[in-house]
């Protein structure tokens, strides 16, 4: 690994798309949602066979509380199983830094995606070309949203010749930016 290197630099890699925090928020509130209203349903139900009868039994209930429970557990499943997935990503882009070597690449747009609706964000894909060794080289991204900021421009990349794979730094903010 580099030494010295600082990890908060990397932006993603084209493999696995940009690690930014706001994928981890809108999964996060995601899941909040989905428990708030499997809890409002769990919560309804019961209120309403409550409203029905005029008196609450255990069987009338069990319903809507093995529905929260489902949910919970559904929750829970899903958190872990994202943990799991960054903490690979995390720990194989770490694997990529032993040998990678910084270079500049120009960013090229290679396909723009349609929009069904309009709240979609329109997706890209990238084909990123450098010259490593006297080599040149060109590597395609996957279609994804995130790909917008750096469609026709420099940007700096690490190479790693060992896995033949690229990950993007993010860019550094000059003082006239700080202005």
């Amino acid at each position: 690994m580099l030494d010295g290197f600082d990890m908060t630099r990397i932006a993603g890699s084209l493999r696995y798309g940009l690690l930014d925090e706001s994928k981890r928020i809108s999964l996060a509130a995601a899941i909040a949602i989905v428990v708030l209203v499997c809890g409002v349903a769990a919560g309804t139900t019961i209120v309403a066979i409550n409203m029905t009868n005029g008196v609450l039994s255990v069987n009338e209930g069990i319903g809507g509380i093995i529905g929260l429970v489902f949910a919970l557990i559904l929750f829970g499943f899903l958190s872990i199983r994202y943990v799991i997935r960054e903490a690979n990503r995390k720990r194989a882009i770490i694997s990529w830094l032993d040998d990678a070597v910084e270079l500049k690449a120009f960013a090229r747009m290679v396909r723009e995606s349609e929009r069904y609706n309009f709240d979609e964000p329109r997706k890209y894909m990238i084909r990123l070309s450098f010259k490593y060794n006297g080599d040149r080289y060109k590597f395609t991204s996957s279609v994804e949203s995130c790909w917008r900021d750096y469609c026709d421009r420099e940007v700096d990349v690490m190479y790693s010749p060992k896995f033949r794979e690229v990950i993007l730094l993010k860019p550094e903010k000059h003082k006239s930016d700080n202005v």
